[in-house]
């Protein structure tokens, strides 16, 4: 009897996945048809191997029937499938890598906190070094993080919402038709989380539209620090990157980065982040024995800190702050000689990358 039972399912889903086959376990969730997606998927496979009997059940009876042949190895594996099925629908990545096939130089910019739609962002330079980078060969779009102002209708100061040129909505279709610009263009490399770029749309909505605009692109995009592996002709560059890392000194900008490199990532050429709304550069002695042990390829490590298109004199940042300042460095990698060199100014790039 318990057997027979167990195959039941309401006839809501069976007339559903009679009519929709590909239908997911998720699916069945969402449409509020079962309470899990893991009932949902159960019941999709009594379906697709033809032992399911349609029936009108209650959710009291539907539980039971789930109890009654309730297995721990196979609750572990549909958990471990849900786990997976999450990880491709809502990527999280820690480590990554990029393969530029190029005998050429490749740049990189490192651009952060665009904050589009908001009152003090400069989009008369933005739009100046947005174009120009889009004029030249090679040059590949990273971005750090608060790529829109973000101020949703609850966030709790009411003049930072009202302050804005236009609200949510008006940003994303922004920063989807920029992104979508240099997609086309196949210069778009990553997108990242932070604060006004998804944070707050998460916590208050439960996902984050810009997020899902770069994946939608097939492009990737970090929820936290990553660390990339780029792979330039013959050469490959170790870089750590994040919207903020740990720590901060009020005498030295780059103190987050040195941190990173000293703790976390030892074998990096390279250290940036962006949020601070200021920007820093050092080149600075890194493990030489290390390089000398043949453990790194450089003696050397850059550290790199990106500034903001918000240099208006918002009232948050000049109460404890000065105002942002403009410089997001593009960094030039070499394919035959591991080489870097960096810049705040297009032009000097236009040159090495010839």
């Amino acid at each position: 009897m318990s057997e027979n039972r167990s195959k039941f399912i309401p006839i809501e889903v069976f007339n559903y996945l009679s009519e929709n086959p590909e239908a997911t376990g998720r699916d069945l969730e969402e449409l509020g048809l079962v309470k899990s997606d893991r009932t949902g998927r159960r019941f999709k496979s009594w379906f697709k191997s033809g032992e399911a009997t349609p029936k009108v059940v209650s959710t009291e009876m539907q539980l039971r029937a789930m109890e009654s042949e309730y297995d721990l190895d196979d609750e572990l594996d549909d958990l471990q499938e849900a786990v997976e099925e999450r990880q491709r629908q809502n990527p999280v990545f820690t480590v990554d890598s990029y393969h530029f096939e190029d005998d050429k130089p490749v740049a990189i910019m490192f651009v952060s906190c665009i904050h589009l739609g908001g009152r003090y962002t400069a989009y008369d330079q933005f739009k100046k070094i947005f174009n120009a980078a889009l004029e030249l060969p090679r040059v590949y779009w990273a971005s750090l993080g608060d790529d829109i102002e973000g101020f949703i209708p609850q966030f709790p100061s009411a003049q930072s919402v009202g302050e804005q040129l236009y609200q949510v909505d008006g940003q994303f279709a922004a920063i989807d038709k920029i992104l979508g610009k240099l997609h086309t263009n196949n210069r778009l490399l990553f997108g990242m989380g932070s604060q006004h770029g998804g944070k707050w749309l998460s916590n208050k909505w439960g996902y984050n539209p810009i997020k899902q605009m770069f994946i939608n692109r097939d492009c990737a995009y970090y929820d936290g620090k990553v660390y990339l592996k780029l792979y330039v002709g013959d050469n490959v560059y170790n870089v750590a990157a994040a919207h903020t890392f740990p720590g901060g000194s009020a005498m030295n900008d780059l103190h987050p980065q040195t941190r990173a490199l000293h703790f976390d990532f030892p074998n990096a050429d390279m250290i940036v982040q962006g949020d601070k709304h200021k920007y820093a550069v050092s080149e600075i002695p890194a493990f030489p024995w290390e390089c000398e042990a043949g453990n790194r390829m450089s003696n050397r490590a850059l550290l790199l800190q990106a500034g903001t298109a918000k240099t208006g004199p918002d009232p948050y940042t000049i109460a404890s702050w000065s105002k942002g300042q403009l410089g997001w460095p593009t960094v030039v990698f070499y394919p035959k000689e591991h080489k870097i060199k960096w810049s705040w100014d297009l032009s000097d790039i236009k040159e090495w990358l010839k």
